[in-house]
């Protein structure tokens, strides 16, 4: 091999089978992959906590608190790795949340949390095993529901059936079935019978256990074999619990369970419901497992419905929805449409200026591109699937994946009309640019490793748009330096024929007026430009105010996250704490008979005959919430947009009396509430005052709405406590306590499994002598010395009590969420509007301190770590481009002009009227990269003319026209390759519009940074350096020597 073919880009150009068949592997790993890399909606995303439950059942806030939560908190308290821990004390039991550090080993943490834990030895005696766990990512497919008129047994039969027919399809490993009361055999005691047999709830519950014995009891071994023992008295009906024998009367006659309590073979206490459309409904949550993909589980549940609807009787409807494998569905058509309608017109664009055999392969890096990301994405370390935000950066690397192929094909193409056809052409042609051409391209993937190490959650989420763009330009590197130059060489000069007659007049004009604008337009006005460089960089500066002054005057709206129109609504709604169960579903029942109100008052305005909300669910899970799920029509059969549709439902509703909590919601947005604060301090009186302080504070901001804070009331709290005489009969607190729990909550005395599901009987006194305090001052507590009236041994008294208490590091702490009018206020200006009374606030109650949450605390910590990054990006890009420039220089000039890069993206969304977010953000670092890329290149030129020994201004006279239609070319087809992302009107491409815009309309004005703006920062830095120079002479009385090039 000759030394001329010892590099690996005269190697590949000179072996084009070499060439071919890397492509060949590329495509054929990354057409392979499609089939087996993972689909989802959003990435698995690593969860940094690590989770305790501690069951504590019929307990009050308070008492968790006390009993549980602040011990655990102690036990807690110095393991390593533990960044926070935020504790939840509600009525039943308490949640205690960890947070890890980044890359802890969480194995390790869950081990130690488990043993203190379970150290602890004073908690009460009813509290149940603590649960400990990992938590971990799950992502819901769908929902089937299962509804019709029918009984609640056989709704959970039936819904029972389908959950375990789910779990058995292949490729389904979880589904949580929702909206059925577990079953139950609640044996209810009466009091004056046990007084009249002399039992009491304890004798029953004991002779109860003694009756449902199942024991073994050994092996009986004999000639014929071994016989296993067992004790087994096993009761699996109401029939069998009704005939227990428990003592015997007087006169020897048994005294049966049934003779002193009424059994009730049913259903678990407790006042829920699930509704779908009105009527009574289960559901089945489906979720995706591990490598699942999204895709496959969504399609063998629905054939699995479409089949099942078949077989059960008409009045049982199963009906799927959320399923979020439509819109990733559409997501992907979204993007195929739009890459192979953007490499179109990329193709022709470049038909226009250069040959077509020549723009086909610069086209043809794109598929090479995309299949050798999905090969790798699948098979690293990264694990990458197919999901929202991968496809966002798919869509995003469209417009200039292909540039670095542009500035090679270009440039061959230039030199082989030039100078001939044939190999050496094409290999002199391709290194003449490769330098900074690779440069370049290292230099955009520098600008995305801000995004690639943003931490927590953002980390996670956006990484997959940053780790798609930066593998995607790295095979452009390979594609465009070792592929394309190969199928370059095999170009012959072009042979015109009669068939073909038509596209050389077409060429031929274009290049007329190519060569026209470069002679007559663009080398006049470079040159006019130079002559008075400081007015036209005045231009500039004056350019980048106005358009800084749109965003600080809001005429470009700066938000965190944009409304985005969403294709089904949330409602959430909360009562007080103990708000009967008829007053909350009372309540539910307004806000579904409103949908009817608002459908019909759409038809009517509008003269539809379509449904704007489609079906509605309604799930209970407490007496005191409801969250209801809408599914909206079509964007294209619907004329009002989401948000149109949740304010006419809101009016509809209007107020609900005593509601703590009822928030309208489009699925797609922001998760997290825009305001979250949090306060906290010891002096609990002090907190309560200052988030009622600061909640009315809120309140009167115009923009602010759906304001809610967590001190909310909790149920009535009737304290019990024993009187004197009752205390001379012996019966203590804890007798009392023990005993009206057995009448009030029930005793469990059994557990069995009957048709594979768990079944629990409970002992307690009948519903008509536990529904109020009337009732239990008539009921019998027992001593030592007898029994006596309830209403004569203990003392009652009423208090207040919360709804929930939470801890944030052993702290009492409390909260205020709310949203925000983006079209009125944002997040920073919410930031500053509190932080002026926040000094007034922690002066009037000392010891509060108040700390932002939500997005205000992810968007603190994504900045902290945005600026640490970037600076190390910017010391990555300015040292990529030193080392081609060979100078400390230059690179400032050219990292001067990206802040020019992002008056193009403003005015963009001016146009589209969309607000800059942190979508545009994703384009705009994109663009920032091309911004350099296409200097770094200008400037190259720039040099390689002055080496030549011509003067720095006829050095950019020369080297801007012959950057010229390289530097028209990649803005062309940059925007041209964005534009039918931009004129998109689908549901999923609005997520996409903020970047392509930013990434388009900001190529446009770089087209001018690289042909203007470079060339005159270029010359004023030599005025500057020369300045210097003749300062330094008069200063020292040097010899002046003016620099051949900036830097030397």
């Amino acid at each position: 091999m000759s030394k001329k073919r010892s590099d690996l880009i005269s190697w590949f150009t000179a072996n084009p089978v070499a060439a071919n068949l890397l492509m060949l592997l590329i495509l054929i790993g990354g057409t392979l992959t499609l089939s087996t890399i993972r689909q989802e909606f959003l990435p698995e995303m690593k969860i940094e906590q690590i989770s305790i439950t501690i069951p504590y059942p019929q307990a009050l806030p308070e008492q968790v608190e006390k009993q549980v939560v602040e011990r655990a908190e102690a036990a807690l308290a110095g393991i390593d790795g533990i960044k926070n821990i935020r504790s939840f004390s509600y009525e039943g039991g308490a949640t205690i949340i960890a947070r890890t550090k980044a890359r802890a080993n969480q194995a390790k943490i869950r081990e130690e949390i488990g043993h203190a834990i379970n150290s602890i030895e004073n908690l009460p005696e009813k509290t149940q095993k603590p649960i400990i766990k990992v938590d971990t990512y799950k992502e819901g497919v769908l929902w089937v529901i299962v509804s019709g008129a029918m009984s609640e047994r056989a709704l959970k039969d039936v819904s029972s059936s389908i959950h375990r027919d789910l779990l058995s399809l292949s490729g389904v490993s979880r589904a949580d079935l929702e909206g059925v009361r577990d079953n139950e055999i609640s044996i209810e005691l009466k009091d004056e019978l046990l007084l009249e047999y002399g039992l009491n709830i304890e004798a029953v519950s004991s002779a109860i256990r003694m009756s449902v014995q199942d024991e073994p009891l050994g092996i009986l071994k004999g000639k014929s074999g071994e016989i296993l023992l067992r004790a087994a008295t096993q009761s699996t009906t109401a029939k069998a619990f009704e005939d227990m024998i428990l003592t015997t009367d007087a006169t020897g006659t048994a005294v049966r369970l049934r003779d002193v309590a009424e059994i009730k073979d049913g259903f678990e206490e407790g006042n829920w419901f699930l509704r779908f459309n009105g009527e009574r409904a289960a559901g089945i949550q489906v979720f995706r497992v591990g490598r699942q993909s999204i895709q496959d589980v969504a399609e063998s549940v629905k054939t699995y419905v479409a089949e099942k609807q078949l077989q059960i009787p008409e009045n049982v409807r199963v009906s799927v929805i959320a399923d979020t494998s439509i819109p990733l569905e559409e997501q992907l058509d979204t993007m195929v449409s739009n890459v192979v309608t953007g490499a179109i017109l990329v193709f022709l664009a470049l038909s226009l200026f250069l040959r077509i055999k020549l723009a086909f392969w610069v086209v043809a890096g794109i598929p090479v591109c995309f299949l050798g990301t999905i090969w790798i994405m699948d098979t690293s370390p990264l694990g990458l699937s197919i999901n929202m935000l991968t496809l966002f950066g798919f869509i995003l690397v469209i417009g200039i994946v292909v540039d670095d192929a542009i500035v090679i094909g270009e440039h061959v193409h230039t030199s082989t009309t030039r100078d001939g056809y044939g190999l050496e052409q094409v290999i002199q042609g391709t290194k003449a640019v490769a330098l900074p051409a690779t440069f370049g391209v290292l230099t955009t993937i520098a600008a995305f490793i801000p995004v690639l190490m943003l931490p927590g959650v953002n980390g996670q989420l956006w990484g997959n748009i940053g780790w798609v763009v930066v593998i995607c330009l790295i095979f452009s590197l390979i594609e465009s330096k070792l592929i394309l130059p190969a199928h370059l060489a095999s170009m012959k000069k072009e042979r015109w024929t009669r068939f073909n007659y038509w596209y050389r007049t077409l060429r031929s004009t274009v290049d007329q007026l190519l060569s026209f604008s470069i002679k007559h337009l663009y080398r006049p006005s470079l040159k006019w430009a130079i002559k008075w460089r400081y007015t036209v960089i005045a231009l500039f500066l004056a350019s980048a105010l106005i358009t800084a002054a749109m965003v600080k005057t809001g005429v470009v709206r700066l938000v965190f996250f944009p409304d985005f129109e969403s294709d089904a609504i949330e409602v959430e709604l909360s009562m007080p704490g103990g708000t009967p169960f008829g007053v909350t579903s009372q309540a539910a029942q307004a806000i579904e008979d409103a949908v009817i109100t608002v459908n019909e008052q759409i038809k009517n305005e509008y003269q539809t005959n379509h449904d704007s909300i489609k079906n509605v669910i309604s799930f209970s899970a407490s007496e005191t919430s409801v969250w209801f799920y809408a599914e909206l029509a079509p964007v294209d059969q619907r004329p009002l947009s989401s948000k149109e549709i949740i304010s006419a439902w809101r009016t509809a509703v209007g107020s609900i009396p005593g509601a703590t909590r009822l928030k309208f919601n489009g699925v797609e947005d922001e998760p997290t509430p825009a305001i979250d604060i949090q306060l906290s301090g010891t002096n609990h009186t002090y907190l309560q005052q200052a988030s009622q302080d600061l909640y009315g504070y809120l309140s009167e901001r115009e923009g602010v709405h759906d304001l809610e804070h967590s001190l909310k009331p909790g149920k009535k709290e009737l304290r019990l406590s024993p009187v004197p005489f009752s205390q001379s009969l012996g019966l203590t607190i804890s007798d009392i306590a023990s005993q009206v729990r057995q009448a009030v909550y029930g005793e469990k005395v059994h557990t069995f499994q009957r048709n594979g599901e768990e079944t629990e009987v409970f002992v307690r006194y009948t519903n008509s002598q536990r529904n109020s305090l009337a009732d239990l001052n008539q009921i019998h507590l027992n001593s030592a010395e007898g029994s006596l009236r309830f209403a004569d041994a203990v003392n009652t008294e009423y208090h207040p009590s919360s709804m929930e208490i939470m801890h944030l590091n052993r702290k009492r702490i409390s909260w205020i969420t709310g949203d925000i009018d983006s079209r009125i206020t944002n997040g920073g200006e919410i930031v500053d509007y509190i932080n002026q009374f926040k000094p007034e606030l922690e002066h009037r109650y000392p010891g509060i301190s108040i700390r932002f949450a939500g997005q205000q605390e992810e968007q603190g910590d994504s900045i902290k770590a945005m600026k640490k990054w970037s600076l190390i990006a910017l010391f990555l890009i300015y040292s990529l481009m030193a080392i081609p420039l060979r100078s400390y220089v230059q690179p400032f000039l050219i990292m001067s002009c990206i802040p020019f890069g992002i008056i193009g993206a403003v005015w963009g969304h001016y146009l589209f009227n969309l607000p800059l977010s942190v979508l545009s953000l994703c384009g705009i670092i994109a663009l920032s990269g091309v911004v350099v890329n296409d200097s770094l290149v200008m400037v190259d030129f720039v040099n390689s003319r002055k080496r030549s020994g011509k003067n720095s201004i006829r050095s950019i006279t020369e080297a801007g026209p012959a950057r010229f239609r390289a530097i028209l070319l990649t803005s062309l087809t940059t925007f041209l390759g964005l534009l039918p992302m931009m004129l998109e009107q689908s549901l999923q491409a609005q997520f996409l519009i903020p970047m392509a815009v930013s990434l388009g309309f900001g190529i446009l004005f770089a087209t001018l940074i690289t042909l203007y703006l470079i060339p005159l920062l270029y010359l004023t830095m030599e005025d500057v350096l020369l300045f210097v120079k003749k300062f330094k002479q008069q200063l020292f009385m040097e010899p002046l020597e003016i620099p051949g090039r900036i830097g030397k």
